[in-house]
């Protein structure tokens, strides 16, 4: 486990896998694999700009909604910034995040000029739940690493270039 601070003073925990035979003088990819998880809703206290400064609402009394917390919480707020090339993978029936905020991030991906693709895994919602499909998940995952990371070429049968079908 590490953990360090964010932009926000919020802590972050993750877990760090080291490769086999760890050298510290040698430099290494860091691939991140970022998932809010169960505790992302209650990592911080959120509260509305005009109360920023009135800390006798506790915490748990104070609470946003609307355009205000979207824009502080969309990625599309910062989406010009973005330089990392982007896989987005989506459950079709996905009703914790829904489909549209996939296509959002894509297009605004795709606008800023970032490498991405989106694969939506059609019959699924927020997990991947079958053998089938979760082998397309790791499969996606080789061909956008093994490329970004490594520089090798998306083979010509990959899933990523449109050839199989992730259907439950």
């Amino acid at each position: 486990m590490v953990s360090w601070k964010s932009k926000d003073g919020a802590a972050i925990e993750g877990v760090l896998h080291k490769p086999a035979n760890f050298d510290s003088a040698k430099k290494y990819p860091l691939l991140v694999v970022i998932h809010g998880g169960p505790t992302a809703s209650r990592a911080r206290c959120l509260r509305p700009r005009t109360l920023l400064s009135d800390r006798s609402v506790p915490c748990e009394r104070r609470g946003r909604a609307g355009t205000e917390i979207y824009a502080d919480t969309s990625p599309i707020t910062n989406i010009r910034n973005a330089k990392t090339p982007t896989l987005i993978q989506h459950g079709d029936k996905d009703k914790r995040v829904p489909p549209p905020n996939a296509f959002e991030l894509y297009r605004g991906l795709q606008d800023a000029g970032v490498p991405s693709q989106l694969v939506l895994y059609n019959g699924f919602g927020h997990p991947i739940t079958k053998p089938k499909s979760n082998r397309a998940v790791l499969q996606h995952n080789l061909d956008w690493f093994s490329h970004y990371i490594w520089g090798e070429p998306i083979p010509a049968d990959s899933p990523l270039r449109g050839k199989e079908e992730t259907e439950d």
